[in-house]
């Protein structure tokens, strides 16, 4: 358990099974889900008879860990428009968008960058499209950072096919 913003905050490996004991451990007033198998705790919120709220960040359906289809009458919010309309043509339900807060000065720099960056280096972050422009572009310097954990067989994959490529660093 943590308090550092103000309120319980609980983390663990399998959210889903371990909710039933956090909402009688807490009374929450409500179960914000945020991230992995969405759908299947959005549905353990249900069974508890929890208020819930569920705060989209991805739009690939295969990551949520099941369906929205027999929800309450539950809100969604999405971190964007894109995410919105793609949830709403994904499920049929729509999500209200509130964008992430961000404190710009935090963020602000005096300088224009010397690369493009591209996070993630899987196929539905599109792999392929940096690959290209990576070929087609030599004089661009393309930065790449892993954000989820890769297999060893796919980061392989991915080093072998940039690898003649001057301007990527992995």
């Amino acid at each position: 358990t943590e308090r550092g913003p103000g309120y319980a905050v609980f983390r663990c490996g399998a959210p889903t099974e371990a909710l039933p004991s956090a909402a009688a451990f807490i009374a929450p007033d409500v179960v914000v889900i945020v991230g992995g198998a969405i759908a299947q705790a959005a549905h353990a919120a249900d069974r508890l008879g929890a208020p819930s709220i569920v705060m989209l960040h991805n739009v690939e359906g295969d990551s949520w860990g099941g369906a929205f289809l027999d929800r309450n009458p539950t809100p969604f919010v999405a971190n964007s428009a894109f995410t919105a309309r793609r949830f709403a043509r994904l499920t049929g339900n729509s999500a209200q968008v509130l964008p992430p807060i961000l404190e710009f000065d935090v963020f602000a720099v005096d300088r224009r960058g010397e690369a493009a960056i591209f996070v993630n280096p899987i196929g539905k972050k599109g792999v392929e499209i940096v690959l290209r422009l990576a070929e087609a572009r030599p004089d661009a310097p393309i930065q790449i950072f892993e954000s989820w954990g890769l297999s060893e067989t796919w980061r392989a994959r991915c080093q072998e096919r940039f690898a003649g490529l001057a301007n990527v660093l992995w």
